[in-house]
């Protein structure tokens, strides 16, 4: 989220820079108009050539918010399970997420602010 993005500026969101060992996914949910793209970018610590998941957008006129949201994942494997299988956007800054494990929240996104309601369990070494 930015405060007070003027009309047209361009936003940018890449994922992690990962070689063929990690899967790194974006799914661009609110404002970003560009499709998911994949870039070279360079080498890392473990590899000399990697690629990383990239989305962009512009900042409307008429939006003035600068939220911009997408889902990321980092993974060991590429999974049959769509990255934005348990999301639903609803009517447009409101999100909800239901989480493999049963838990559900809802995210709401508003001018100044996010609001994050319901529990997620948190497993130790899931990140979450």
């Amino acid at each position: 989220m930015s405060s007070g993005p003027r009309p047209d500026s361009a936003v940018r969101q890449s994922g992690w820079a990962t070689d063929s060992h990690l899967v790194s996914e974006l799914h661009p949910l609110h404002c970003f108009d560009g499709e998911v793209t994949s870039v070279a970018s360079g080498s890392t610590a473990y590899t000399e050539r990697s690629w990383m998941p990239v989305v962009t957008g512009t900042v409307d006129a008429g939006e003035g918010d600068g939220v911009f949201v997408c889902l990321a994942r980092l993974s060991g494997e590429a999974t049959a399970q769509p990255l934005d299988a348990d999301v639903l956007v609803m009517c447009g800054a409101r999100i909800r997420i239901a989480w493999p494990e049963g838990d559900v929240q809802h995210v709401v996104l508003g001018k100044d602010n996010v609001t994050v309601t319901g529990t997620a369990t948190t497993e130790a070494g899931t990140g979450r």
